[in-house]
């Protein structure tokens, strides 16, 4: 893809880039809405990717054309997010910026040229990549490689809560910097301890199948899933369910019947065994047993449906990641799939084994055509700097 974003480059700028970055997306593989009471959560980086041609400057403007977004510049002298950059790609750019400088790094100008290979509905958290692609960009070109990992994920999440207005966790940017499969764990929400695979899962395929429905006003129903976990939590006694334990929330429903709402309950239950389906997965990959691994993320699957319910909206099947789990079920086999990110819309991942994927993809095709249907792999360098 370098291709393109060289072709642009040289295209604007009269001569040729200095260097080259890329980053990946993000998939997410086990621990559906844990992260925000301090869970467990296991994630991936794919191959959908920004790519970034990019030469120094000798002032101190950041130039950045996205072939897919537009162009944007700013000096480095003068971060400040004004109000009409809130929720726009300047105003992440300068949040990263923001971050970095305040923690006394390093800033200065470059001219960069962005391709995307991630399709609009991905679900891969190309926003993610965005702020990851800006980070190593500073990192590499100014501080000589010494920004650690997941305080670039930081600066990722930094601005994309304080300037894009987007609450999220440290998952995405995490899964997007380190490349590879990754288990996480919030206990200390701030510096998340971080378990590193870098190798791949032999004879899988990944494939992501999007439900097609919309993510429009839907944050209220995203929103309700830790609103549950923290009346529960309070319940207990305790500021995050990771405080508190499966045994605790069995006795206070035994001794306080009817205090708390069954959702509640039940979402709360999914939190605690979800967390230990985690810790499993973990074991299984250090063991390579890949077929316990493919196991628990079906199980994940199942608790979303019954106890988390983010597999749709209400009664609205058609459409739903809930009627792609049940027709993908049908044909993949000794596979697995689940819901990939907050759930209600969106996609699913798949995981299929080489000897079930023809007949799979066949079905699929059949299904869903190419416009709903993507391939990809796992990506296991995460966001670098190529040359």
């Amino acid at each position: 893809m370098y291709n393109v974003s060289d072709k642009e480059f040289i295209k604007i700028f009269n001569k040729k880039p200095e260097h080259h970055f890329e980053t990946g997306g993000r998939f997410e593989i086990l621990g559906n809405h844990t992260d925000h009471n301090h869970g467990l959560c296991i994630v991936g980086c794919c191959s959908l990717k920004i790519y970034a041609s990019v030469s120094l400057r000798e002032d101190s403007y950041i130039n950045i054309i996205s072939i897919n977004t537009g162009r944007f510049s700013f000096s480095t002298d003068d971060i400040r997010v004004s109000y009409d950059e809130y929720g726009t790609s300047v105003g992440m750019a300068k949040g990263v910026c923001v971050y970095l400088k305040e923690r006394g790094y390093k800033l200065g100008g470059f001219n960069a040229v962005f391709s995307s290979t991630i399709p609009v509905g991905a679900g891969v958290s190309s926003s993610a990549a965005f702020q990851m692609i800006i980070a190593t960009i500073i990192n590499c070109l100014f501080n000589d490689g010494k920004i650690d990992k997941i305080i670039m994920a930081k600066a990722g999440q930094y601005a994309e809560n304080r300037y894009f207005l987007k609450a999220s966790g440290l998952l995405d940017q995490i899964g997007v910097s380190y490349g590879g499969i990754n288990a996480l764990d919030f206990k200390n929400i701030e510096n998340p301890n971080v378990y590193h695979f870098s190798k791949q899962l032999e004879g899988i395929h990944y494939v992501l199948i999007s439900s097609g429905g919309s993510h429009s006003d839907l944050s209220d129903l995203y929103s309700a899933i830790p609103g549950d976990m923290k009346k529960v939590a309070n319940a207990l006694g305790v500021n995050y369910l990771r405080e508190a334990s499966l045994r605790d929330l069995h006795d206070f429903v035994t001794t306080h019947p009817g205090v708390l709402k069954r959702n509640e309950v039940e979402r709360a239950v999914h939190f605690y065994r979800e967390n230990n389906r985690v810790k499993k997965a973990i074991k299984a990959l250090k063991e390579d047993n890949l077929q316990t691994f493919l196991r628990l993320i079906n199980e994940s699957q199942d608790s979303s449906a019954k106890l988390l319910k983010n597999m749709m909206v209400a009664d609205h099947y058609e459409d739903s990641p809930q009627e792609v789990v049940d027709y993908v079920r049908q044909y993949i086999g000794d596979g697995a799939c689940k819901i990939n990110g907050g759930g209600f819309a969106g996609t699913i991942i798949c995981l299929v084994h080489d000897k079930d994927f023809p007949f799979f993809m066949e079905k699929m095709k059949e299904k869903y055509g190419n416009k709903f249907l993507l391939e990809i792999e796992l990506n296991l360098d995460g966001a670098v700097m190529r040359d």
